[in-house]
């Protein structure tokens, strides 16, 4: 894949982080569904996309997702990546 493509795709992955979290954070029940939702963005990323951006995706989501929930990041996203 393409640098450019990479990265875009890293951030559309990010942003499914983040909503997803969202979702764990505000809406009641979704903890368990996202659970088994989010581990599936990371490995459609580990998938497509190359070695060498993981890092900057790994920060990226990390970083945005901090803004809708620590304690969410820690639980659901953290493991999941």
């Amino acid at each position: 894949m393409k640098p450019v493509k990479s990265l875009a795709f890293a951030g559309l992955m990010a942003a499914l982080h983040v909503g997803a979290t969202f979702l764990a954070k505000y809406a009641p029940g979704f903890q368990l569904i996202i659970l088994f939702i989010i581990p599936f963005f990371s490995a459609m990323y580990a998938i497509k996309a190359d070695a060498k951006y993981s890092l900057i995706y790994f920060v990226a989501t990390i970083v945005a997702c901090m803004f809708v929930s620590w304690t969410d990041t820690l639980l659901y996203v953290l493991p999941s990546l």
